[in-house]
């Protein structure tokens, strides 16, 4: 997925718009591939290709934070003509050790910095204190994302939390069934599109559990299902490749909610609690 910062500014944003915004918001993304109409498009042009008026556009560039319309359009110009070229695009069969290693490192550090651009400071102090308020925690995940799955669980672990991270599919699905109130749900899928992670959410969701998602992919079928949603903003392409860059993003937004729960749940003594963990696993170190 190749964002800059404006489209992927509007695709997380998309979900909320209603009636003309929404029209404006789908008119644009459905014409961010073609350069040449955006830098054609003028403010009465784009209103009356929306059947919107001028003033609702204005409106709309405002609400994404940019002073009026030109602003808008010479910073999104700007940006699709910048655009990057995602990862696997860039390694060549002629590129040696050294450069692929700097090239997979600037992709993943682009990957953790946009996400930190779109990061949702207020979504996720909710999501802290529901981590910290329920009663158990099951955390979702297919595949690259069951791994980020077993490395939050290992972390609440830590914490002495209640949190489950099943690999087995049919356990997935048996224990999402079977939440209630007061469980919390956590589902993670880079595409937003993994079947069985949509279905155990549903599940959770339709037992009365207060859902969570992380995903890469605004406005996809998972944040149906979500109550919270968490976003990371890789450029990966998923239809060329394992999405190197976004496992990254997603350690970056895990590690985020371990360390936030940490001072939140043992302001004074955070590091007592988790030397004590590290501790119980000395007895299998050589």
């Amino acid at each position: 997925m190749n964002y800059n910062d404006t489209e992927l500014l509007i695709k997380l944003r998309q979900s909320n718009f209603k009636g003309a915004k929404k029209k404006i918001a789908n008119f644009i993304l459905n014409s961010i591939n073609n350069k040449n109409e955006i830098k054609k498009i003028t403010l009465s042009g784009l209103a009356n290709s929306c059947n919107v008026s001028s003033s609702t556009v204005l409106r709309f560039c405002k609400n994404l934070g940019f002073s009026g319309f030109t602003d808008f359009k010479s910073k999104l110009i700007v940006e699709l003509n910048h655009q990057l070229q995602d990862i696997h695009e860039k390694i060549k069969s002629s590129d040696d050790i050294k450069v692929i290693q700097e090239k997979v490192g600037k992709t993943t550090i682009q990957a953790v910095t946009d996400s930190m651009a779109v990061f949702d400071e207020d979504s996720l102090n909710e999501i802290v204190d529901l981590i910290i308020k329920s009663n158990r925690i099951e955390i979702f995940g297919v595949g690259t994302s069951n791994l980020i799955a077993q490395d939050l669980a290992q972390k609440l672990l830590t914490l002495r939390i209640r949190v489950k991270a099943y690999t087995d599919s049919h356990m997935q699905i048996n224990s999402a069934t079977l939440m209630e109130k007061n469980d919390l749900a956590f589902g993670i899928s880079h595409s937003g599109l993994t079947k069985q992670t949509i279905n155990c959410l549903k599940a959770a969701k339709q037992a009365g559990a207060t859902t969570v998602c992380l995903t890469n992919t605004p406005n996809s079928e998972i944040t149906n299902w979500a109550d919270y949603k968490l976003y990371t903003a890789s450029r990966d392409t998923l239809e060329k490749g394992i999405p190197i860059a976004g496992r990254s993003a997603q350690f970056y937004i895990i590690d985020t909610i371990y360390a936030s729960l940490a001072l939140k749940t043992y302001p004074d003594k955070w590091l007592d609690v988790i030397s004590k963990s590290k501790k119980s696993t000395e007895i299998y170190r050589m």
